[in-house]
């Protein structure tokens, strides 16, 4: 008997962790896989920070959760937050995390909101993409180089997915076919000594030299850079993240183009960057206003309803701004984003010319 009653208390304390709190009823549960431990721990706390900034409570409710960039860790999670937490709505970020865990949310026809670079992942029938396109942003790179009559080029760039995918599959192709001639210098991540890089890209002799780079490595890469006389250079635009008035590597930038992208000009993006830093204690990264705008979407989606198609229709039928500029997204879900090549000029960005 007294298992019996055990048992009873069990299912029934099962039943109602299960079952949304009053205060949860009728509200989107959104579940979002971040990684806050770990190597790149600072880019989840810094989407976690932005969406809360923006977080209508009494529409929303958020469940975050650790996926330390892990798939086996990611589906267990995604598993967990569907079948216990009931969400209507998944958010991933890192590509192999998001392709792990997709076909349990397709599966489920639960939406799927990624912050990716690569538009690969938009193929599938319930994945939104925040964040600019990897293949967008390849072809400003084309352009300028183009424009700028260059006839061989360096490409200096790091071993990132989305990056190695508009490398092979965009960037390289279309600039053989226009007879330009490409060199492909690429490194890791973690790498910190870019002397012997530099010295290699200096021997090319090249008319143009397009680094990629998270933020953080830009410091020494243009160093040595600069220390062989290499000069005649275009960024990508993490470089944004690499400026901080505040800190004196920031003059490695003055007068460098890189591709920007439009919003970091208007003042809804140096008000964000203030209000995170007031709140926060710190700088957010320019990506962060792409988290901060994904709530104007969740917290909106009792209107638009929860299917990607709907939700992409009501985008280009309603005008819906955020920091990131007005929210639109193409046909297959990828945001759309509008680029410029820009530049920093006594601590102030603007449009290079």
């Amino acid at each position: 008997m007294k298992k019996v009653v055990f048992l009873f208390f069990v299912i029934i304390s099962f039943l109602c962790s299960c079952t949304p709190s009053k205060t949860e009823q009728g509200k989107v549960r959104v579940g979002v896989l971040l990684p806050l431990t770990g190597d790149i721990a600072f880019m989840g706390e810094m989407l976690k920070n932005a969406m809360l900034m923006n977080q209508d409570t009494s529409k929303v409710v958020l469940f975050f959760e650790d996926s330390r960039g892990d798939t086996k860790t990611a589906v267990s999670i995604v598993n967990n937050l569907i079948s216990t937490k009931h969400c209507d709505v998944i958010v991933s970020f890192l590509p192999p995390v998001s392709e792990a865990i997709n076909p349990i949310c397709e599966k489920k026809s639960i939406l799927h909101f990624v912050f990716a670079f690569s538009p690969e992942i938009t193929q599938h029938s319930n994945v939104i993409k925040q964040f600019p396109s990897s293949d967008y942003e390849a072809m400003q790179f084309i352009s300028y180089a183009e424009n700028s009559k260059a006839k061989k080029i360096v490409y200096f760039r790091h071993l990132y997915p989305d990056a190695e995918l508009a490398y092979k599959k965009i960037v390289n192709p279309i600039l053989k076919s226009k007879g330009i001639d490409v060199i492909d210098i690429p490194h890791e991540q973690s790498c910190k000594d870019y002397k012997n890089l530099a010295l290699k890209t200096k021997n090319e002799n090249p008319d143009l030299v397009v680094v990629q780079s998270l933020s953080m490595n830009y410091k020494n890469i243009l160093t040595d850079l600069y220390d062989n006389q290499v000069k005649n250079i275009i960024l990508d635009l993490n470089c944004v993240d690499f400026y901080d008035e505040n800190d004196m590597i920031g003059g490695l930038l003055n007068d460098v183009p890189f591709v920007g992208m439009e919003f970091i000009l208007k003042s809804s993006f140096v008000n964000f960057v203030k209000e995170y830093r007031q709140k926060y204690n710190k700088k957010p990264y320019v990506f962060g206003a792409f988290a901060y705008d994904l709530m104007y979407v969740l917290n909106n989606l009792q209107k638009t309803g929860y299917e990607k198609e709907m939700i992409i229709d009501y985008y280009h039928k309603n005008e819906v701004n955020g920091i990131t500029g007005r929210i639109m997204y193409d046909e297959l879900g990828n945001q759309i984003i509008e680029y410029a090549i820009l530049c920093y000029s006594n601590g102030v960005v603007k449009n290079y010319e």
